[in-house]
């Protein structure tokens, strides 16, 4: 080895030059990218985050920037590792799979070794597969432009390298010997996550038959890298020797010391962390910290994502919400952790189940259309793995049929509008929206004026709120009953003689809606025309829509709902789940985001904690109230990028450009249904599927890229004392920002068109996790703070 350490004496100079040949293009050549002051000042800043032991890998020039600042250091310190394991395999073939590969130090690495070992007269192994896997493409192609230069420099045919832009779960096995490698991957939040890292790193190496993986970290996360080795050794994996070599002798890095100071001064970035531009690029730093664990010949411990029947990838709280038990059934879960999923799931199960009813006909309901053709999708995949088929029998593809084994299952699928006339056997309703609107605008002109009176803080939109959540919702036969009743998740206290003025208006007689058809059906007794009956997008659901489900099922024990408080954009804190005597419901609760990407998720903890406080320990719906949180199995994702409302038009082509390659699905949600603002957005991206309209279309659904505003039409303004319609808003918009599952896009609007309630539900974001596309944006976000945190964000910086 001491020889390999000798003939690696030119090492740093190599890489020198490598790293500044990689880079000089992109920022000192004359066709570099047209990257602005801020970006490059941000991407700095984002870089002098790996002070404190994490970094975002988001920004379009932070591959440079890493490369600048790390990409030597980095490679020094995978040849100290790399070199014991390519000695002790000799002659073979071996493939290293370099997890979180950065700019491609390992790649590098493995060029040196093998070029050094040929000099040192050592015989390097036959060949050598690096496949580096980052899900940052900034990263990855930083990385092929290094590996490059660098094999343009050394002799080691040897050693071939690829990068890929992927998750863990889309690697493919190789032939040879594997080795699986992960060099820095660890952040500070994965203190909590140590159980599922080891349970993935488990999962991959048994896909690609690695018998060894080897972790190394910077000493601030020993502890974390400890966490991860236990719950790595309950697997049955072993821990091994890491005969880490010596130290590399080597000079400094001065041609990319004096690229990078180029670089900042063109750029005019020197407002940077306090003398972090006064630090030289250097070759060797401290000591990392390595942990190497063998595969034992013994059993293999669980998996994160099992391989069921179905085909479906269920974690453990999946598989158990799944399957059918006795009692009626709640599954809860944030944004993105699979309810839909596993509704379907579950009612596949219902349908295979060897002991079940010989005849089902089994009702699949959920708030919107588009969540049904979701179910309907999930439901026929289900069955399909089973070798089930689904037959449609109706043209409007809202019944089907299944014959198996002599039994006979029936299938209906409607969304909550049709349920009413579908299954509840009302009169179909003739009146529009706006109908509606003007008979109370007439009924309210008949008013006495002590009845005018009592309603001066009520306008149409209050009152329709006011009807949909405390009279519909609530199932109330008449005005007795809503008088009396309690209005648990209301903002507003209301009076006897103002609910008696209400009623008159909107319920003397009924005004023809969809609501009032709601009301007529909840107060029938149908009989019970379904064994089963599953509902979705629960939270906005009537307390009395859902009772009446439960009596249109064989018996309330084969009900099953799922949903999510903090998306109850109809119903919002009003929202509540009905008890029935006698029975108590199973509540299966689902945590972690599997859908939204991780730095989604961190940005909107604080909001989700916000809509959680808010649920009153009186109210049944508590227990469903489950925090959004990241699961590391997630994809990692860009940070919500904050623009400027009236730049989006110049900036979203940009955006949609700079992050393309993550984005195989080009669609597009608007969360604004004014028109003008949808034309824009088709006009600056019409290569897209560009949609917008109202959320109640489009909850529960995910789109790849989401544009949110906090500005749109249909809201008056709103008084901080007007509680139901301020946490309606924030629910609304909660909604929107949780529907990505690439990138996210927030606009802010200028003062005079915000509304303010969104404006400041928004700035609870903690500002390390956004991405501010301007410094304008920046400025803007940092009005919305509350007071003191942004300016302790930036001295922190």
């Amino acid at each position: 080895m001491n020889d390999v350490l000798t003939a690696l004496a030119d090492a740093s100079r190599l890489i020198d030059e490598a790293i500044t040949a990689a880079c000089v293009p992109l920022t000192v050549g004359v066709d570099r990218p047209g990257w602005s002051r801020w970006e490059i000042d941000q991407s700095l800043r984002d870089i002098a985050l790996l002070s404190n032991g994490d970094c975002c890998y988001d920004r379009p020039s932070i591959g440079v920037a890493y490369a600048l600042w790390h990409h030597g250091s980095r490679t020094h310190d995978a040849i100290r590792m790399l070199l014991p394991v390519m000695e002790r395999h000799g002659q073979e073939e071996i493939c290293l799979v370099d997890l979180g590969c950065g700019t491609g130090a390992t790649a590098s690495a493995a060029a040196l070794i093998v070029a050094a070992m040929r000099r040192a007269g050592k015989t390097p192994p036959r060949q050598v597969v690096v496949l580096g896997v980052d899900q940052s493409s900034f990263m990855t192609d930083m990385a092929q432009r290094v590996q490059a230069s660098l094999l343009g420099r050394v002799s080691a045919p040897e050693v071939r390298a690829s990068f890929v832009a992927a998750r863990w779960e889309e690697l493919e096995p190789s032939p040879a010997r594997t080795v699986i490698t992960a060099g820095y991957l660890l952040d500070h939040s994965d203190g909590a996550h140590a159980d599922e890292i080891s349970e993935r790193l488990e999962v991959l190496a048994l896909r690609l038959d690695a018998e060894e993986v080897v972790v190394t970290t910077v000493g601030a996360k020993r502890r974390l890298l400890e966490q991860v080795g236990e719950a790595m050794r309950r697997r049955e994996w072993q821990p091994a020797d890491v005969p880490m070599s010596g130290p590399v002798a080597g000079r400094g890095l001065e041609k990319v010391g004096q690229l990078r100071a180029r670089w900042y001064r063109d750029a005019g970035v020197t407002r940077e962390p306090s003398g972090y531009l006064d630090r030289r690029p250097e070759w060797h730093k401290a000591n990392p910290v390595a942990l190497a664990l063998q595969r034992s010949a013994g059993p293999v411990g669980g998996r994160l994502f099992d391989s069921t029947p179905t085909g479906l990838e269920l974690d453990d709280a999946q598989r158990e919400a799944a399957v059918p038990t006795g009692g009626p059934t709640a599954i809860v879960g944030p944004a993105g952790s699979g309810k839909t999923l596993v509704l379907a799931e579950r009612v596949a199960l219902t349908v295979t189940d060897p002991q079940a009813d010989p005849r089902l006909h089994i009702l699949v309901t959920a708030f919107n259309k588009a969540v049904v053709a979701l179910l309907i999708e999930r439901v026929a995949d289900a069955l399909n793995v089973r070798g089930v088929a689904m037959t449609q029998v109706d043209d409007e593809g809202h019944r089907w049929t299944i014959h198996r084994d002599g039994r006979q299952v029936d299938l209906s699928f409607y969304n909550r509008d049709k349920l009413p006339t579908r299954v509840f056997g009302c009169s179909p309703v003739r009146i529009e929206h706006g109908g509606w609107t003007r008979e109370v605008v007439r009924r309210r002109g008949q008013l006495t004026p002590d009845e005018v009176d009592r309603l001066k803080d009520f306008d149409v939109a209050a009152l329709e709120t006011e009807f949909e959540r405390f009279i519909v919702a609530k199932g109330h036969p008449d005005v007795h009953a809503y008088v009396r009743a309690p209005r648990a998740g209301s903002g507003r206290a209301l009076g006897e003689r103002q609910r008696e003025t209400i009623w008159k208006l909107v319920m003397d007689p009924p005004i023809p809606s969809h609501g009032s058809q709601r009301l007529r059906s909840a107060s029938r007794s149908p009989p019970r025309p379904f064994t089963h009956v599953f509902v979705d997008e629960c939270q906005d659901f009537g307390e009395a829509e859902l009772r009446q489900l439960a009596r249109s099922a064989a018996s309330v024990d084969r009900l099953c709902i799922a949903g999510d408080v903090s998306q109850s954009i109809h119903l919002g804190p009003s929202y509540v789940r009905p008890t029935f005597e006698g029975v108590r419901w199973r509540l299966r609760q689902l945590e972690g985001s599997h859908r939204l990407p991780l730095r989604i998720c961190e940005a909107l903890r604080p909001q989700a904690e916000r809509l959680v406080a808010r649920r009153t320990p009186t109210s049944s719906a508590e227990t469903d109230a489950v925090l959004l949180g990241p699961r590391k199995a997630s994809l990692l994702g860009v940070r919500p990028i904050v623009v400027l409302a009236e730049d989006l038009r110049h900036e979203l082509p940009a955006i949609l450009g700079t992050y393309d390659a993550a984005v195989d699905d080009k669609r597009l949600l608007v969360g604004d249904a004014r028109p003008w603002v949808t034309t824009e957005t088709k006009r600056a991206a019409p290569t897209w599927n560009v949609e917008a309209g109202s959320m109640l279309k489009y909850k529960g659904c995910e789109w790849p890229v989401v544009v949110m505003t906090d500005a749109w039409s249909g809201h008056r303004p709103v008084d901080d004392a007007d509680l139901d319609l301020i946490e309606t808003l924030e629910q609304h918009a909660f909604t929107v920002l949780t529907r990505s599952t690439r990138v996210l896009i927030i606009a802010l609007a200028r003062d005079g068109n915000a509304v303010h309630a969104v404006s400041r539900f928004l700035g609870h974001s903690p500002v390390d996790r956004l991405l501010f596309w301007t410094e304008e944006a920046q400025q803007r976000f940092a009005a919305l703070t509350p007071a003191g945190r942004f300016a302790a964000y930036t001295r922190a910086r």
